[in-house]
């Protein structure tokens, strides 16, 4: 059995030129499979990624300083997690803190980089439905994420987005064959307001970036 969800949030490094505004909650094979309760889960994950391309309005930036644009991110996150019984109903709690830095390279090497705390999180999940005999499971999840990490508005890189966000997440898993479960997950996500987003948005002043679920 996995752990409950694991989120894949990257920190918010200049939206100006991501193609969309907008990150999904990301889930690991059976994270779909209801828990058993009364069970206290600790994890750790580290990711370590590399974006090198850079986009404006849905199209690849290559231009200027965007030549050969690098940005290094590597976060390390502890979760904890209790499962219990809601009701008749599985259900599974966790909260979760990052760490981790952010390092512009390439071409973007004169930017400034940033490390500490990332933003944290907290989540819950119900299963409605669950039956362990047919291997069948449908899940829902409801997420806040607080920007609780390291932010500056003279930084177009930081380990926080300095913004509140929540989101809704339905997950269904079923036997394809008797050795093969297939699983599809949706969700949403909702946006606070950043009133100090100054250099990730171009800017040279603090300016306010919103953004629609």
């Amino acid at each position: 059995m996995s752990t409950m969800y694991r989120i894949r949030l990257a920190p918010l490094i200049f939206i100006l030129f991501m193609p969309l505004i907008g990150w999904a909650i990301d889930l690991q094979p059976n994270d779909i499979v209801a828990p058993p309760p009364g069970k206290n889960l600790i994890t750790i994950s580290y990711f370590n990624t590399e974006n090198s391309t850079l986009y404006a309005n849905g199209s690849v930036n290559s231009r200027g300083l965007y030549t050969n644009p690098v940005i290094d991110t590597q976060s390390a996150i502890l979760r904890g997690t209790r499962t219990y019984a809601l009701g008749n109903l599985p259900a599974a709690s966790f909260i979760q803190l990052p760490y981790g830095t952010v390092q512009p390279a390439g071409s973007l090497s004169g930017l400034s980089s940033d490390t500490g705390i990332g933003d944290l999180t907290i989540a819950t999940a119900i299963w409605p439905y669950h039956d362990k005999i047919t291997r069948t499971y449908f899940g829902v999840a409801g997420y806040l994420i607080s920007p609780t990490g390291s932010y500056s508005s003279q930084r177009a890189f930081n380990v926080s987005e300095n913004r509140f966000r929540t989101a809704l997440q339905l997950g269904f898993q079923t036997p394809i064959t008797q050795s093969v479960d297939g699983m599809i997950a949706v969700d949403t996500m909702w946006y606070g307001g950043n009133s100090q987003c100054g250099a990730a948005c171009g800017l040279t002043t603090d300016g306010s970036l919103t953004q629609k679920h």
